[in-house]
């Protein structure tokens, strides 16, 4: 494929993925070139980014022959219509989390990318996180000893209810579909598949309808993983929790990349996705207590894995098969949670080749 990669995204808001993420990440990679933002918000797109060609029609971005790569950031319940469509027309397509409400949708895109000899992929940027690069470094390196536990919250204070799709009744909204598909993509991307699942899920908020409160339980050969979020965490539970035979480790805060980029702050600043030393996690070894530095946050891995791919034939930011994956354990969620039972992975529903 030539370079530059020309990239086209659907949606675009003051408060949206793609201002956040998408923008000024395909704009940072060398190797792909931001040529058009759909969104039905265009005075304040183009007041953001004056520099790109702003429409209000999808279908004028999907349709475009120039465009090789669509990034559909859009609500949940329009990433299946929206990808396939996109699909359909040749392009590569990033889609952002969940790639899709159901697994079974998810099935038919990968399918349909397999026959069309696309790119399809989620855009998995907190396998990226500052605090999880640690996390993953500390397992590698057996730095706490053995594995036995490891908790990840994703905790907010946001007691009142929104009139938002987030907020909704509808298949996608809720915060299992929402902030839970980036516990399960890390761990998945950590451990791989688990063995056994067990949920608890509530509305906690006064009026919420949707799901705001999950707390799973992951089990595997040798260790469990806890997934937590509540919307009513005024006092958030630690980021990370590490547990091993020779340690713990302990991780305060959310990953500071999100504000620093909505601040216009790109990686190549040298502060970017650092902690500062307040923000350290700390190990301890049974004994003694030490702050740890934290590893630096590089979201700008996904876009330049993405154009080595397409251009280099280098491998993609992520496996398909996980992004399919992450939505058969959110439908396992929601089954656990209302057989109150624990499901087996046989009963989980991954993708199989």
């Amino acid at each position: 494929m030539n370079t530059p990669v020309n990239v086209g995204i659907l949606g675009y808001g003051l408060v949206s993925a793609s201002r956040t993420f998408h923008v000024p990440l395909v704009m940072f990679e060398p190797r792909l070139h931001l040529s058009i933002v759909s969104t039905l918000l265009p005075d304040e797109a183009k007041q953001m980014i004056p520099e790109v060609p702003i429409t209000t029609d999808a279908n004028e971005v999907i349709n475009d022959p120039s465009i090789d790569v669509i990034v559909v950031a859009l609500p949940n319940t329009l990433h299946y219509k929206f990808a396939k469509q996109a699909l359909e027309a040749g392009k590569h397509v990033i889609v952002e989390k969940p790639l899709c409400i159901t697994s079974a949708e998810i099935r038919e895109l990968m399918e349909l990318a397999h026959s069309k000899g696309l790119l399809l992929t989620q855009f998995h940027n907190r396998r990226w996180d500052a605090g999880f690069l640690t996390v993953k470094k500390l397992i590698t390196n057996q730095t706490c000893g053995e594995t036995r536990l490891l908790e990840m919250n994703y905790d907010r204070w946001a007691p009142e209810v929104t009139t938002g799709w987030r907020d909704g009744t509808e298949l996608g909204s809720g915060t299992v579909y929402d902030l839970g598909v980036h516990l399960f993509d890390q761990t998945l991307s950590l451990f791989g598949r688990p063995l056994t699942l067990s949920a608890e899920l509530g509305s906690q908020r006064p009026g919420s309808q949707a799901i705001d409160y999950f707390n799973i339980t992951l089990g595997y050969a040798e260790h469990n993983v806890v997934l937590r979020s509540s919307m009513l965490a005024s006092l958030p539970a630690p980021r990370y929790r590490l547990i091993g035979t020779a340690g713990n480790y302990v991780k305060h805060g959310v990953d500071m990349q999100a504000g620093q980029l909505n601040d216009g702050m790109l990686p190549n600043n040298p502060t970017y996705g650092l902690d500062t030393s307040e923000e350290y996690g700390i190990l301890h070894d049974g004994i003694h207590s030490q702050p740890l530095p934290t590893e630096r946050g590089a979201y700008d891995t996904f876009y330049r894995q993405l154009a080595a791919h397409l251009i280099d034939n280098g491998e993609p930011p992520a496996p398909l098969h996980d992004a399919h994956d992450i939505v058969a354990l959110v439908e396992a969620t929601y089954r656990s949670a209302a057989e109150k039972r624990t499901l087996t992975g046989d009963e989980i529903g991954y993708y199989s080749v």
